[in-house]
Order: C-alpha cells, then sequence, then structure tokens
C-alpha cells in the first residue's frame, strides 16, 4: 500500500512506517554506549528525498551567506565573518511559510 506523503498524516505514517520496516541492526544491544549513532542508508527514500531537495531549491532565492563568529586573539574581540559556500534563510511556519515548505518546516519543528 502506497502512502500519500502530500499531507501531513501521510508524511508522518511514511516515516513511522520507514522507522518499522528499517534494519537497525548496527546498534545491538551489546553496545551500551548512550550516543551512538546509527546509519541507514537511504532511509526516507528517493522520493521523499527529492521532495525535501525541491522544497530547499525553492529557497534559494531567499538565501543569504551563512555567518558566524570566532574570537579574534590580537584584538581581543568576538569577528563576525562569512561561512565559505554556506547559505542559510529562515523557515517560516504558518500558513504562507507551511505552504512553501510542508516537508521542511515539520522536520524543522519536530
Amino acid at each position: 500500500k502506497k502512502i500519500d506523503v502530500t499531507t501531513p498524516d501521510g508524511r508522518m505514517s511514511y516515516i513511522a512506517s520507514r522507522i518499522q520496516n528499517a534494519d537497525f541492526s548496527s546498534l545491538s544491544s551489546n553496545n551500551q554506549n548512550p550516543n551512538s549513532i546509527c546509519i541507514v542508508d537511504n532511509f526516507l527514500g528517493t522520493e521523499f528525498l527529492s521532495h525535501l531537495r525541491s522544497e530547499a531549491e525553492s529557497l534559494l532565492p531567499t538565501m543569504i551567506p551563512s555567518q558566524s563568529t570566532k574570537w579574534d586573539d590580537t584584538t581581543q574581540t568576538t569577528i563576525t565573518y562569512q561561512k565559505h559556500n554556506v547559505l542559510s534563510t529562515q523557515i517560516q511556519g504558518g500558513t504562507d511559510g507551511y505552504a512553501l515548505t510542508p516537508r521542511l518546516v515539520e522536520y524543522v519543528v519536530t
């Protein structure tokens, strides 16, 4: 049965089904490290990831160079700099923002 990922409930059902069917064997019960991670290739599937990528690309016109800060020992101040090849934008909720990028809004909020 194919799940409709065009609705919020459908997307949540899809993700739940992917979790139920994923192979988490790399997180063995013998591993007692609470900081362990598990990598599952193609976890969300090509089609779902394609939708996420399309949404992200639709935001390109709103993106600006991302900035960060660092400590400058010489001046003893914090300086701001632009990150190389890193863009950022504000993911907006609400009616308008959700209509543009529903999957990204759900991902950020969840």
